[in-house]
């Protein structure tokens, strides 16, 4: 009788097993492979717009509906927004006072109509030239890249690679950016990923021709450190719907480190930066020359973007998903690195909530107010520290998807004086 109970186990577990190969079988071998037939066929007959950037309006509001001009700072605003395809500067008022055509080079399957821009960055040493990241979120192939425009919107150079989020502009005539490639082949310090995912990377780039000079792997990177285990807790299928499989880390910030602020720092060396990882909610500091993560560390916030320092060393970065007032998931909060707290934080109110569940950006003005980019809202506003909303502005552009309205989303903006861009703007 325990013979016949344990081959009845023993065949019960087997057929538990076959079930679950051939089941797992079926959906790799013949339910996946029809979906993605499904889905490219639905691509090429009617391609649609990517609900991720085309969010449900929540105001009917477009371009300025707030200027205080003794407040804010400046006279011009450069940004793109999705679907837009063009680089447009606005002054104060909201009117458009120049503006570049974007255009992109030609894919064998991707449509062109399909493709959009994603962030503009100005060129400091001519602000005629602008460097457009693009991305294809219509087209049969995920097309992205970065292309380098003239003040009349001539192409100087294009680099086709997954470059994403944020640039760099140093000294030397160099650049540097986040750049990610699908790994195929296993990493000896990742076996409990299965393949293929994104490997992420800091890269050095000519600015001139766009030609990589130097690539870190962050992967390698921690691997090298004393935060190794960072990579032993990553799993390439995320419980956060907004993380897709494979995207294991999401750099989305590069932060040059003043000298003050590594010299009060052990664990910051001279040649540092500082990198925000959105899908860790980690900061950590990787030294240019060893290669090497030397500090990293969580906080009080979730799915962070656009760390930078203050001049007083504290960071200051948009907090997505770290607030829990009534103004809104989103905040920005300026944080002391000695402990780690908040020193001082704006969340939106009840009448002006605040949100964006991913992207956006914010920049320091010189008079100590910060643009805020609200990506998901189509906005661009201006506060200052006293919480003050001293600029306001929507996009314009609306489209109607799956019976609702929506507003196209704005990943970046920058803030500039009249005397910066004499060169280019004549009253």
């Amino acid at each position: 009788m325990k013979n016949f109970t344990l081959g009845f186990c023993l065949f019960y577990i087997l057929i538990i097993f076959i079930g679950a190969y051939f089941e797992n079988f079926f959906h790799k071998h013949i339910v996946g492979p029809i979906g993605a037939i499904q889905y490219l066929t639905h691509l090429v007959l009617k391609p649609e717009p990517n609900e991720l950037w085309y969010h449900i309006e929540t105001t009917q509001e477009k371009g300025v509906i707030t200027y205080d001009d003794e407040k804010s700072w400046g006279d011009y605003t450069l940004f793109t927004n999705i679907g837009l395809n063009k680089a447009v500067i606005i002054d104060m008022s909201g009117k458009i006072v120049y503006e570049w055509d974007i255009t992109f080079p030609p894919r064998r399957l991707a449509y062109q109509d399909c493709m959009s821009t994603v962030r503009v960055f100005s060129d400091p040493t001519n602000r005629g030239n602008i460097y457009v990241m693009y991305s294809g979120e219509k087209a049969v192939v995920n097309d992205s890249g970065i292309i380098k425009f003239d003040s009349n919107s001539n192409i100087l150079w294009e680099n086709p690679n997954f470059l994403h989020h944020d640039m760099v502009f140093l000294e030397d005539g160099k650049y540097m950016a986040l750049y990610y490639a699908i790994r195929q082949k296993e990493h000896s310090d990742l076996p409990q990923i299965e393949t293929p995912f994104l490997e992420e990377y800091l890269v050095v780039v000519d600015s001139n021709e766009g030609k990589f000079i130097k690539s870190i792997s962050f992967f390698d990177a921690f691997a090298k450190s004393e935060y190794k285990s960072v990579l032993e807790s990553l799993y390439r299928i995320s419980d956060d719907p907004n993380i897709i499989d494979g995207d294991l880390l999401h750099p989305n910030t590069i932060t040059l480190v003043p000298k003050h602020v590594s010299e009060a720092f052990d664990k910051i060396t001279e040649n540092s930066v500082m990198l925000s990882f959105r899908n860790l909610d980690m900061i950590a500091f990787l030294d240019m020359d060893t290669e090497t993560i030397t500090w990293a560390f969580y906080g009080p916030w979730k799915g962070q973007h656009d760390t930078k320092f203050l001049e007083n060393g504290h960071v200051i970065m948009l907090d997505n998903q770290g607030h829990t007032g009534l103004g809104g998931r989103s905040r920005i909060i300026e944080v002391d690195l000695n402990d780690l707290s908040i020193v001082w934080e704006y969340g939106g109110s009840k009448d002006k909530p605040f949100y964006t569940v991913y992207n956006g950006m914010i920049e320091i003005l010189p008079n100590g107010n910060i643009l805020v980019t609200e990506t998901h809202t189509g906005r661009i506003f201006e506060v200052t520290r006293n919480k003050e909303i001293v600029w306001d502005y929507y996009v314009k552009g609306r489209i109607e998807l799956k019976g609702t309205t929506r507003i196209p989303s704005v990943l970046s903006a920058q803030r500039f004086s009249k005397e910066e861009l004499s060169a280019l703007i004549v009253d």
